[in-house]
Formats: structure tokens, sequence, C-alpha cells
């Protein structure tokens, strides 16, 4: 769910029994590395459509992408990359792209061919 669910968030995944979390909301400071460190819990999402892919550049939409990446590595449930929310009608495609270019060239995936 989206927004700071920290106050809810033993409930919402230990008292649930829930093996995942969806639409990690990176801007309001859910953070993968930090709810790993917690819970054994599949993290799905994380990548920020309020700001990095609507208002930052190719660069930052890079580096947003590979640290989202470094933070869901490990053991602890994993990491599914997903935005945040909605690819809604502001996320810029160029932006997309470039966030979407790292994660290729991380996993040695070669470029999309647009």
């Amino acid at each position: 769910s989206d927004g700071n669910l920290w106050a809810l968030l033993e409930d919402f995944l230990v008292g649930a029994e829930a093996d995942g979390y969806e639409e990690i909301d990176y801007v309001a400071g859910m953070l993968i590395d930090k709810i790993h460190e917690k819970y054994d819990v599949c993290c799905i999402g994380n990548l920020d459509v309020r700001f990095v892919l609507t208002r930052g550049t190719p660069e930052e939409a890079r580096a947003h992408m590979l640290e989202i990446l470094d933070a869901g590595k490990g053991e602890e449930g994993g990491h599914i990359v997903m935005s945040s929310n909605c690819l809604h009608e502001d996320v810029k495609l160029e932006l997309y792209l470039a966030a979407l270019g790292a994660y290729r060239e991380h996993y040695g995936l070669p470029p999309l061919d647009l």
C-alpha cells in the first residue's frame, strides 16, 4: 500500500502472515533495505513515480533504479522491481526508459530496440 506504513508494518506483514508487500512507497520512507532488516518478505515496488520519474533527469532515473536494485538484493525475501504506484500520465517516457535501461544493463540484458 502507498504511504508511510512503519507504524502498521508489524500487523500488516506478520499479523497477516504476508509473503509479499506491494507498492512500497519510496518517497514516504518505505525503503526496501530497512524493511528487509526486520522482515523476511518479498518487497514489490519502490520505483519512485512521484518525483524521480516525473521531474528527474535520465541520470537520476538510472541512479534511482540502481539504488533500489542494490537495496533489494540478498536473501531476505527478495525484491520484484515495480513502480511504487501506477505508471501515471505524468511519468515521462524518457525517464522510465532510462530506469528500465539501468535495470537491463545491471542484469546483462541487451538494450531495448525501440
